[in-house]
């Protein structure tokens, strides 16, 4: 059972640190976009980041059963992953032409 529990406190650091850094680099991208008028796609980092930590809230205040938190954390996870590829295959992260 200690295992489990080292498991759970682990997950849960990992969590917050992604947040933390889907966060940063969400307000960053959102302020330069604000400056040079570059493509908007950091909303989706502050989305995800906003998730993890509704998520993390969720089960710290246990709101969520522990099995409810890990399904929806697997959930948030493949959809961030399949959002980042999906943004790489159609080339959206590349910057804009000049005019």
């Amino acid at each position: 059972m200690a295992i489990r529990n080292r498991l759970a406190v682990l997950v849960r650091v990992l969590l917050f640190v992604s947040a933390a850094i889907h966060l940063s680099l969400g307000i960053a991208g959102l302020a330069e976009a604000a400056t040079r008028g570059a493509v908007i796609l950091f909303g989706n980092y502050l989305l995800a980041a906003l998730a993890a930590f509704a998520l993390l809230a969720g089960y710290a205040t246990d709101r969520l059963a522990p099995t409810a938190a890990y399904v929806l954390g697997v959930g948030l996870a493949t959809l961030v992953l399949l959002a980042y590829a999906d943004v790489r295959a159609f080339g959206y992260d590349e910057p804009a032409p000049e005019r």
